[in-house]
């Protein structure tokens, strides 16, 4: 599981967004990216959900 260093919103995998990167010759110019589609943060492994799986095994 990845959480967000931004946020903290959770996510089970990287997510792809779309980040606007202005005009390039008169058309709207984006840039496609993995990590946080709420804020645009990285993502990070969240640790806790590894020691929750390891309690119940």
């Amino acid at each position: 599981m990845l959480q967000c260093s931004c946020c903290g919103a959770r996510w089970e995998e990287a997510l792809p967004f779309r980040e606007s990167r202005g005009e390039c010759f008169g058309f709207p110019a984006y840039e496609e990216q993995l990590g946080c589609p709420c804020c645009g943060g990285s993502l990070e492994l969240w640790e806790d959900a590894f020691k929750e799986d390891e309690g119940n095994a």
